[in-house]
C-alpha cells in the first residue's frame, strides 16, 4: 500500500516475505532526504505475534500511520486470537508510539479483530476501522464491524480509550469494511452484509449497507432495510 508522505517522497508498507514483520521504506527518495541511500528498512512491528495485512495512511507531518493484523502464537496462551496494532513512523523513520520499542494496541479484546482499514482523521491521527468475530457462546464468531480513532500521539480517543465504536452489529455477518474520512474527524464506514444460513436472513449475500461513525445514531437501524446501527459495545 503506497501513501504519499510528503511532497517528495512516497512510503510503502508491506510485510516482508521472509516473517510477517512490517516494514516501511520510502521509494525514489530526494537526495537530501534521511531516507536516501539507506539500505534497510526501517522496522515497524516486530514480536512473537505474527503481523500481517499493513494499511497505512499519511501522518500529515510527512511520516506516516501504520495499522495491522497482529495473530497470537500458534502454541501460545493466546492461540487464535488477533488484534489491530499500530505504529506511528516519523519522515526521519522514527517509530513515536509506545516509546518505540512495541506497537500500539488499537483494537485488541476477547473478540478476533482483522481486516483494518484506516482514513486520516484531519488532525494527525486516524480513524481504523475493523472487522471483529464474538467468542462468546451466545454468538460464535459473529462478525461486526468495530472503529475507534487514535490521536497523533498514540492515545484511543473514543469509549474513553477502553471500547471501540459498535458501527453495526445484527444477526447478519459485518464483514470487509471500508471508510473515508468525513471532515470533521469521523468516517463514513461501508462493509459486506452476509446473512446466516437460518432465518429470515438467509440467501442474503454481498448487500453493502454504509454507517457513519457519530453522524446517523438518531435515525440509523430505525428502518427494517438497513440494519446498521451504533453506539452499541462488543459483547
Amino acid at each position: 500500500l503506497v501513501v504519499a508522505i510528503s511532497l517528495a517522497g512516497m512510503a510503502l508498507a508491506m510485510p516482508p516475505l521472509h516473517a510477517q514483520h512490517i516494514v516501511v521504506f520510502e521509494a525514489y527518495a530526494p537526495a537530501d532526504s534521511e531516507w536516501a541511500g539507506g539500505e534497510q528498512s526501517v522496522l515497524v512491528a516486530v514480536s512473537e505475534w505474527s503481523e500481517s495485512g499493513a494499511v497505512a495512511v499519511p501522518d500529515g507531518a510527512g511520516g506516516a500511520l501504520v495499522f495491522f493484523e497482529a495473530a497470537a502464537p500458534e502454541d501460545g496462551a493466546f492461540a487464535g486470537d488477533m488484534n489491530v496494532n499500530g505504529q506511528r513512523v516519523s519522515a526521519d523513520g522514527r517509530l513515536l508510539w509506545e516509546g518505540g520499542q512495541a506497537s500500539l494496541l488499537v483494537h485488541g479484546s476477547g473478540a478476533i479483530e482483522a481486516a483494518p482499514v484506516a482514513v486520516p482523521d484531519g488532525s494527525g491521527g486516524a480513524v481504523v476501522v475493523c472487522q471483529a468475530a464474538s467468542v462468546a457462546e451466545n454468538r460464535p464468531h459473529d462478525w461486526d464491524v468495530i472503529a475507534q480513532r487514535v490521536s497523533g500521539d498514540g492515545q484511543l480517543l473514543w469509549g474513553g480509550g477502553d471500547l471501540p465504536v459498535m458501527v453495526c452489529s445484527t444477526q447478519l455477518d459485518e464483514l470487509a469494511p471500508a471508510a473515508i474520512g468525513d471532515g470533521v474527524g469521523g468516517a463514513f464506514v461501508a462493509f459486506e452484509a452476509i446473512g446466516p444460513d437460518g432465518g429470515d436472513w438467509a440467501g442474503l449475500h454481498g448487500r453493502i449497507c454504509a454507517a457513519a461513525v457519530g453522524r446517523w445514531r438518531d435515525h440509523v437501524g430505525r428502518r427494517r432495510r438497513s440494519p446498521a446501527r451504533l453506539g452499541g459495545r462488543l459483547r
